[in-house]
């Protein structure tokens, strides 16, 4: 467990610190963005002709209302015989998951009072480094909304 941890701590901290985009990094980026607006304009498109058979779908809740006010009772039938039935297998469940419930909380609780301090150092390590990356991807993430709510 210590060692994935520190292999996770060592994969994060390795992104954090990673140089900022070279040219042609930034290029594939550019790229990257035109290839999603161009998935937005197909999206666009997609959905103004979905938008007719939409429109028939909905135009059926009334017939979908009717065979649902048909199965009710039917539904409603079978729900009160298995009731019983499903009460009954959970009463002989319920004292078998509560016996193994007991014997695994203290274990548990163990597991948990050795990572707390573990994961405390991590993240307090992280923190820092996580809010540096944060604050190099916000300008691009703020570009990139606002392409896409001008889409739209």
């Amino acid at each position: 467990m210590v060692r994935m941890t520190a292999i996770l701590a060592t994969a994060i901290l390795s992104l954090a610190y990673a140089a900022p985009l070279s040219p042609v990094q930034e290029a594939e980026e550019v790229k990257a963005r035109g290839v999603l607006d161009a998935t937005y304009a197909q999206l666009d498109w997609f959905m103004a002709k979905r938008d007719p058979e939409l429109s028939y779908v909905n135009s059926r809740a009334a017939q979908l209302s009717y065979v649902n006010s048909k199965r009710e009772p039917e539904l409603s039938y079978v729900n009160s015989k298995r009731e019983p039935e499903l009460s009954y297998v959970n009463s002989k469940r319920e004292p078998e998951l509560s016996y193994v419930n007991s014997k695994r909380e203290p274990e548990l609780s163990y597991v948990n009072s050795k990572r707390e301090p573990e994961l405390s150092y991590v993240n307090s390590k992280r923190e820092p480094e996580l809010s540096y990356v944060n604050s190099k991807r916000e300008p691009e993430l703020s570009y990139v909304n606002s392409r896409h709510t001008h889409k739209e």
